[in-house]
């Protein structure tokens, strides 16, 4: 009787969690589409993590030959973020840690591998 308990609570715990992750990967795959086709073509700088992965990327064009279109944003906006989480985890607590990491790897991820198929084609102006 209560491992059927358990495996409802599991059940009911996943239900709630998977909209919300569903969310989370819309919202990171658009936000990643918006800095590849709208943003880093045309050298437009948000503020924030991404805003210097931009301006990093541009600037680092030419500088490395195992990089010759400049250092990948999501690599880069990765690096930034990492410390960045510890900071934050460690001032407000792992309440939001799970979805926040889940989050930054995904648009990490998404930009550049949007980068790399859609970055060649006519968004970016080549």
């Amino acid at each position: 009787m209560e491992n059927n308990k358990q495996n409802t609570s599991r059940t009911v715990g996943l239900k709630q969690k998977l909209p919300a992750y569903l969310l989370i990967i819309l919202g990171s795959f658009l936000q990643a589409l918006s800095y590849v086709v709208f943003l880093t073509p045309y050298k437009i700088v948000p503020g924030g993590v991404y805003g210097i992965s931009i301006v990093v990327h541009h600037v680092t064009k030419g500088v490395f030959s195992f990089f010759p279109e400049g250092l990948p944003m999501g690599v880069t906006a990765l690096c930034f973020n990492i410390p960045l989480l510890f900071l934050a985890m460690k001032k407000l607590g792992l309440s939001s840690g799970p979805k926040t990491i889940v989050t930054f790897l995904l648009i990490s991820i998404f930009t550049d591998s949007l980068s790399f198929f859609v970055g060649r084609s006519s968004f970016s102006g080549k």
